[in-house]
């Protein structure tokens, strides 16, 4: 198992994982490769778990930075290949993203995960993550 920082070569199995595993099927390739090339380094990460010459899981973070809180990290999507699950995947990313948090300042890491996904939320209070609190989600769509 290795940890690394995620290459643009990575883009298809990044979708391939964001479409089967996070369910995020309106997701295409060229989307993912043209917000790829986008990530500031300076604000943000994507760490990979490759296997065998295969990436079985990422976390993408970046840095939260707001008036009324100190500085933390904001996990923006974590999922690990189903046919990887139950190794140590997603607690690898979790420790890697902790790690980086610390080397930019962040005091803390959040994160969100949907209602339904309880065996999620089992592996979060598992790796000593608390849940503060419940909210709902607002979404207005800019046309």
């Amino acid at each position: 198992m290795q940890v690394r920082n995620a290459v643009y070569e990575d883009c298809e199995r990044l979708l391939a994982i964001s479409q089967n595993d996070l369910s995020y099927t309106d997701c295409t390739l060229e989307n993912l490769q043209t917000q790829f090339k986008k990530l500031d380094s300076k604000k943000e990460q994507v760490f990979v778990v490759e296997i065998e010459g295969t990436v079985a899981g990422f976390i993408h973070v970046a840095k939260y930075d707001v008036l009324y809180a100190e500085p933390l990290v904001n996990v923006l999507g974590l999922a690990v290949d189903s046919n990887y699950r139950r190794q140590g995947i997603g607690r690898t990313l979790l420790l890697k993203a902790e790690e980086w948090g610390k080397s930019v300042g962040a005091k803390a890491i959040r994160l969100n995960s949907g209602e339904s996904r309880t065996e999620a939320h089992k592996f979060y209070r598992m790796q000593g993550y608390d849940m503060e609190r419940l909210q709902k989600r607002f979404m207005k769509y800019l046309k």
